[in-house]
């Protein structure tokens, strides 16, 4: 089975895209795929809690910033598969280890575990507005999607358990120099995930980089 790595982080809304351009390219093709996630983070140093999601975006971008150009341009690529972009309703912008750690997690249940519980966490987060840094609605998740114990769940997430080891690839997948995500790759192999779909099909269904 051909196997997809798939660099990303639960808030970037691009990747939410990316994954399901992938998906319609997996199904256009006729492919089975071995799907992974590894952990990127977009903003690191986030406090535990998170912060306002808008407040910063205005602190990067400047105080008169006005997001809505993006929105539309977000609802505009996710339409055509799917995704029913609600960024009116995003007002927090999580810190996403605890949402890395579960997805790493969720890796050891096998088949298409991993790759379920990103797309019901990219869900949550851009068609819900639900916080996926809040360890309840991680549990909550976790049960929809895996059949896990919600109690246990948190318990695990209050836990240091693999948090250093998921800080530690995060970081080092942006030491290798990636620096714009999804980062996707084909059998080691860098894939443009924007690429017309007839060619993203077809690098599928072949294992060859496009």
């Amino acid at each position: 089975m051909t196997t997809i790595d798939i660099v990303s982080d639960p808030i970037c809304p691009w990747c939410f895209i990316g994954k399901r351009r992938l998906d319609a390219a997996a199904q256009a093709a006729g492919v089975e795929l071995n799907f992974r996630w590894r952990p990127f983070q977009l903003e690191p140093d986030l406090p535990p809690e998170g912060v306002d999601f808008l407040a910063q975006v205005r602190a990067r971008y400047g105080a008169a910033h006005d997001p809505s150009d993006m929105f539309r341009r977000l609802e505009a690529a996710g339409g055509p598969f799917g995704i029913r972009f609600a960024m009116e309703d995003v007002r927090w912008l999580p810190q996403t280890l605890d949402a890395h750690r579960l997805l790493s997690w969720s890796a050891a249940q096998g088949g298409d575990a991993q790759h379920r519980l990103a797309d019901a966490l990219f869900s949550e987060r851009f068609e819900h507005g639900g916080d996926i840094g809040d360890r309840a609605t991680l549990a909550r998740i976790a049960a929809s999607v895996l059949g896990w114990d919600p109690a246990a769940t948190i318990a695990r997430l209050a836990s240091d358990e693999d948090a250093a080891q998921l800080r530690a690839e995060a970081q080092a997948n942006r030491a290798l120099g990636i620096q714009t995500i999804p980062h996707v790759t084909i059998e080691g192999h860098k894939i443009d995930h924007t690429a017309p779909p007839e060619a993203l099909a077809r690098a599928l269904a072949t294992a060859d980089p496009v």
